[in-house]
C-alpha cells in the first residue's frame, strides 16, 4: 500500500470517529455506527468512511478483496438512479467567466481563487504554500511546492507573478474578527488567508470560495479540482505535449494526465481535412 498524506490520514481519522465515536474497532465486527443519521450522510461522505475503514482493515492484515466486501456489507453503497453524469470540467468560455468574477474578489481571496487555474496546483499544495516560497516566486517566478506525498518541486511560473505579489499583500484571516498587518495579520501558510483553523477547515473554506465564485459566474458543480483540469486542458489546447503537462501536474504517469485534458469537438475540427 502506498503511504498516505497527513491530510488524508486526518480525514480518515475524523470520519471514523464521527461514525463510531470511542468504539474505534466497531467496524471490525460489523457493529452499527454510533450515529444512526449516517443513512442521511451524502454518498461522498459515506464513500470516504468506506475508504477509511478499508485502509484500516488492510493495515490490520486483511486482503483488499475481503476488506472491500466487508465494508460494503456494513455500509452499503447507494444506487443512484438515472444516467451517470460525466465528470464536471470547464469549457474555455466557462473558465473565462470564472476568471472574470474571481478578479473582483478582495486581495488574497482573489489570488487563491485564481491560482489553481493559473498553476494547476492541488488544493493542499495551494493551501500549504509557504510565505518565503511565494516571496521568492514574486521576484524570480520560481515557486517551491510541497507536492502530494511530501515531495518538493520547483515550478517556473512567470504567468502567475502578479498573483504571487498580490498574495503577499493579503492578511491572515481571524475568523469573525478583522486583522490588520500591524496587528499581527501576517500569514505564513497561504491557507491562513482563508481560515485561522485547522487544515480541514481551510480546505472547506477553499471549496466554498471556488464554489461561490463559480455560482456567481453562473456555473454549478465547480470545485478546486475542476480548475486543475481546466489548467491542463488549456495547456493542451495551447500546444503543450503531454509529458510537459504531466510535469506541471506532478503526475508520474502520462496515462493519469490523459484524464485531466478534455478536448472539445472544436479542438478536433482543427485537424480534420476537407474532402
Amino acid at each position: 500500500m502506498r503511504p498516505l498524506s497527513d491530510t488524508t490520514i486526518g480525514l480518515y481519522d475524523r470520519v471514523i470517529a464521527r461514525a463510531y465515536g470511542d468504539r474505534t474497532t466497531g467496524y471490525l465486527s460489523g457493529l452499527e455506527t454510533s450515529e444512526p443519521e449516517i443513512n442521511t450522510w451524502p454518498e461522498s461522505t459515506r464513500a470516504l468512511l468506506r475508504a477509511a475503514i478499508v485502509r484500516r482493515l488492510r493495515e490490520g492484515g486483511w486482503t483488499a478483496e475481503n476488506a472491500t466486501a466487508h465494508v460494503t456489507k456494513i455500509i452499503p453503497q447507494r444506487v443512484v438512479a438515472g444516467i451517470k453524469r460525466a465528470a464536471r470540467f470547464l469549457t474555455e468560455d466557462e473558465a473565462v467567466a470564472y476568471e472574470r468574477v474571481a478578479r473582483e474578489l478582495p486581495r488574497g481571496r482573489r489570488e487563491i481563487a485564481l491560482l489553481p487555474l493559473a498553476t494547476g496546483l492541488r488544493a493542499e499544495e495551494l493551501l500549504t504554500l509557504a510565505r518565503d516560497s511565494v516571496k521568492r516566486a514574486a521576484k524570480t517566478s520560481d515557486l517551491l511546492v510541497v507536492r502530494k506525498g511530501g515531495e518538493e518541486q520547483v515550478l517556473h511560473l512567470p504567468n502567475a507573478a502578479t498573483l504571487f505579489e498580490g498574495l503577499l499583500g493579503a492578511v491572515r484571516s481571524a475568523g469573525r474578527f478583522k486583522v490588520s498587518m500591524s496587528a499581527g495579520g501576517r500569514w505564513e501558510l497561504a491557507g491562513e488567508i482563508l481560515s485561522p483553523g485547522a487544515k480541514i477547515t481551510r480546505y472547506h473554506a477553499l471549496h466554498r470560495l471556488v464554489g461561490r465564485v463559480a455560482r456567481t459566474a453562473g456555473l454549478d458543480g465547480v470545485h478546486p479540482h475542476s480548475l486543475r483540469h481546466a489548467f491542463a486542458t488549456r495547456m493542451l489546447r495551447d500546444g503543450a505535449p503531454l509529458p510537459i503537462i504531466a510535469k506541471m501536474l506532478n503526475h508520474k504517469n502520462v496515462q493519469t494526465t490523459m484524464l485531466y485534458v478534455h478536448a472539445s469537438t472544436a479542438d478536433a475540427e482543427r485537424y480534420l481535412r476537407t474532402f
